[in-house]
C-alpha cells in the first residue's frame, strides 16, 4: 500500500510539472525545464508592466505603418479600387485629450481620418492613442490598445491633486518625481501627495516597472 501511494505522488508530481511547464509557454515564455521553475517566475505581470508593454505595440504600431503605402478600400465604393495612403500626421490635443491620425494620398490630399477620445476615466498616453486613431483610419482592430490596463503611480506621470475630504479636483497638476515609502508621489523638494488622479503617462518611466 505504502508503495502504490509512493507511485500515485510521483504521478501526481509529474503532472504538476508538466501544467506548470504549459503555463509558461501559453504565457509567450521559452519552454523551460520544469526543474528551473521558480516561485518569481510564475508572478504575473503588474499593470505598469502591462502598461509598458502596450505603450511598446502602440509605438511599434505607429512605426510600421508610417513611410509604407496602405490600400485602404473606397468608402463611397469607387469602381477604380483602393485608395492608396502615404503620409500621415497626427494632430494632439493634450488639454481635449485627443488624437487625430490625418492620412493623405499621392497628392497630398486627406482621404482618411481617425480620432481617438480618451475616456475621462482613462490616463492619456500619446502613443496609444496615436495607435487608436491610425488604426481607425485605415479600418484596422485597436481593441487590444483602446482596453489597455491603466497604471498605477509611477515616475514621470502628470497627476491631478485631490481634495482629501471628497476626492475631487483642486485644479493643480503635478509631475511625479517619486514614489515615498507609503506609495504616495513625491514632487517638489520631497513633498508628496496622497489624494490624486493620474492624468497623463506619456512620460511615465516605467523601466522595471512596479
Amino acid at each position: 500500500m505504502t508503495k502504490f501511494i509512493e507511485q500515485r505522488v510521483d504521478e501526481l508530481e509529474n503532472q504538476v510539472a508538466k501544467l506548470e511547464l504549459i503555463i509558461h509557454e501559453l504565457r509567450g515564455k521559452k519552454p523551460i525545464e520544469p526543474s528551473t521553475t521558480t516561485v518569481e517566475d510564475d508572478k504575473p505581470l503588474t499593470p505598469n508592466q502591462q502598461r509598458a508593454a502596450i505603450i511598446e505595440k502602440a509605438k511599434k504600431f505607429v512605426e510600421e505603418k508610417l513611410g509604407r503605402e496602405q490600400a485602404v478600400p473606397d468608402s463611397r465604393g469607387s469602381i477604380y479600387g483602393p485608395w492608396y495612403l502615404k503620409d500621415f500626421d497626427f494632430v494632439v490635443n493634450i488639454e481635449k485629450r485627443t488624437i487625430i491620425a490625418l492620412c493623405k494620398g499621392t497628392k497630398g490630399k486627406v482621404r482618411e481620418r481617425g480620432i481617438a477620445k480618451c475616456n475621462p476615466n482613462d490616463v492619456f498616453n500619446e502613443h496609444i492613442g496615436k495607435a487608436i486613431a491610425l488604426g481607425r483610419a485605415l479600418g484596422l482592430d485597436v481593441s487590444e490598445f483602446e482596453q489597455a490596463i491603466q497604471p498605477t503611480v509611477a515616475v514621470g506621470q502628470l497627476i491631478e491633486v485631490c481634495r482629501a475630504s471628497d476626492n475631487k479636483s483642486t485644479g493643480h497638476f503635478l509631475t511625479v518625481n517619486g514614489i515615498n515609502s507609503n506609495g504616495y508621489p513625491t514632487h517638489d523638494d520631497g513633498m508628496y501627495t496622497s489624494h490624486y488622479k493620474i492624468i497623463n503617462d506619456t512620460n511615465a518611466q516605467y523601466g522595471g516597472a512596479n
